[in-house]
């Protein structure tokens, strides 16, 4: 599960894509088969293949949108460039390459990320690599031994082997100020932070504008970020989760006119938290499911019962919502 600018994307249980929020590029309209990974930039999305092989489509117009051949085990996108992990574990980058953020360095790696105009990369040997734009002290790698990188404009975050946490670069809004403790897993948005501890537990520092640095109480497996929103995954499966959904251009597939056209394939869906908002430009939604649900024009149909979304709140005692509402859909 990944976030972009203004949409998000995600591989569920059977391995088939799913996105939703913004679809002016068609960046919703993610190919069909089955995937391990996927990534998301501005207007356009990266997907890898079970067969290693990728996927990439949506707004094009420096070539972002073409995936070169080969064999991948990781992918990494932001704005309008992509950089990739080889079955070599070598890397390649492809798009907008104005500040050199797809000239990658040589040897071989094990985890990428990218920010608007930088990568950062954790080598085999457990060190890092920075390329691309050198603002802000960006370049100033630390050392140490590290396993996870994130990257958002102009700073970079980075996970030691020991569980703390290390940021560098632009830090107006605090988001290369990182919390203390331990933790699991690492995000970045455009100027924030997210932090998955040891415990599950949630943590956001650095700009909160949307509500993007405030994630919910609970416990949790997996943490993601977009531009201006964030994403969770529960341990378990749920009976709530939360979005910013942007009326029909959420929903996958469209097939036919009229009320039919809004209408997508029922699918399980495995994660079960979305806060803050969509690129800053989209409510915040919250709508109760079961197991599997079917996603209709503005409504969920869940186990043949048909749910209004509550635009302002989630059912007390369970999650929720919170983050601006900038318009109303």
């Amino acid at each position: 599960m990944v976030g972009g600018v203004g949409f998000s994307l995600g591989v569920i249980e059977d391995g088939t894509l799913l996105g939703w929020g913004d679809n002016f590029h068609g960046q919703l309209n993610v190919p069909a088969g089955t995937f391990r990974a996927v990534a998301a930039g501005d207007g356009h999305g990266v997907a890898l293949r079970t067969d290693g092989t990728l996927e990439a489509w949506g707004l094009n117009v420096v070539g972002q949108a073409v995936a070169p051949a080969g064999t991948y085990t990781a992918i990494a996108s932001c704005f309008f460039h992509n950089i990739a992990i080889r079955a070599d574990s070598t890397l390649v980058g492809w798009g907008y390459n104005m500040y050199g953020q797809t000239n990658v360095p040589t040897g071989t790696f094990r985890a990428i990320a990218t920010g608007d105009h930088h990568g950062i990369g954790v080598r085999t040997d457990g060190t890092l690599a920075h390329w691309g734009r050198d603002a802000h002290g960006l370049s100033n790698v630390p050392t140490g031994q590290f396993t996870a990188v994130a990257a958002g404009t102009d700073f970079s975050l980075a996970l030691r082997t020991d569980g703390t946490l290390v940021g560098w670069g632009y830090n107006n809004f605090g988001q290369a100020s990182v919390p203390s403790g331990t933790f699991i897993g690492i995000a970045a948005g455009a100027n924030f932070g997210l932090g998955l501890r040891s415990d599950g537990q949630l943590v956001g520092w650095g700009r909160n504008n949307s509500g993007q640095a405030q994630p919910p109480a609970g416990t949790f497996t997996f943490v993601a970020a977009g531009y201006n929103h964030g994403l969770a995954i529960v341990p378990a499966p749920g009976s709530l989760v939360c979005g910013g959904l942007v009326m029909a251009s959420l929903l996958r597939r469209p097939r036919r006119s009229g009320a039919q056209r809004y209408r997508s394939e029922t699918r399980e869906v495995i994660w079960r938290a979305f806060f803050g908002t969509a690129g800053g430009l989209w409510p915040v939604y919250c709508f109760v499911v079961a197991e599997r649900v079917s996603l209709h024009n503005r409504h969920l149909s869940s186990a043949g019962v048909e749910t209004t979304m509550d635009r302002r709140r989630c059912p007390p005692a369970t999650s929720s919502v919170w983050g601006r509402e900038a318009i109303t859909v």
